[in-house]
């Protein structure tokens, strides 16, 4: 079986990118400008956690949203139990994996923002070259991008039913 993310280092930063495209960089963050997405962690696992904080154990980074003009601080969305033994424990900051994101336009021009892929900013290209991946350049997309095609397999489906429909045939 494949493996779902490769963790690759670029200009001494640490990312992860997974087959579809996404990417997300390992941060050192302040507990302060992180804020809890949900509530009702166990109080005897945070206990746990925080002894163990305090003896020197590991901990896997735990995971945020990343920051926009509209949400200044990072939104937990996995790792409430270890940020707050984190914070028992007396610790500054913890690691984080965050995502990026990118900006568009919707509807009345207001600006709102979604995951960026690699293929949407040049530090996510930069990882594609690192990592020898090509993405479609219609959509952007990398999990079954087609070199033959020039396309992903999806996009050449679409292509193929919109110039039969603009012959006049049928979509199918």
């Amino acid at each position: 079986m494949a493996p779902t993310e490769v963790v690759v280092t670029l200009d001494g930063r640490t990312f992860r990118a997974d087959p579809c495209g996404f990417y997300d960089e390992l941060i050192e963050i302040s507990l302060g400008s992180l804020e809890m997405t949900e509530g009702g962690q166990y109080p005897e696992r945070v206990h746990r956690y925080a002894r163990m904080y305090q003896a020197g154990s590991p901990f896997p980074p735990i995971s945020v949203a990343g920051v926009t003009p509209d949400c200044p601080r990072y939104r937990i969305t996995n790792g409430h139990h270890r940020y707050l033994a984190a914070r028992q424990a007396g610790a500054g900051s913890v690691r984080a994996w965050t995502c990026f994101y990118v900006p568009f336009t919707g509807a009345g021009g207001r600006t709102y923002y979604r995951l960026a892929r690699m293929s949407d900013t040049d530090l996510g290209r930069g990882l594609a070259r690192l990592l020898g991946r090509e993405w479609c350049p219609r959509c952007g997309r990398f999990l079954d991008y087609r070199p033959d095609l020039g396309v992903c397999l999806a996009c050449h489906l679409w292509c193929q039913a919109e110039a039969r429909m603009a012959e006049g045939g049928s979509n199918r």
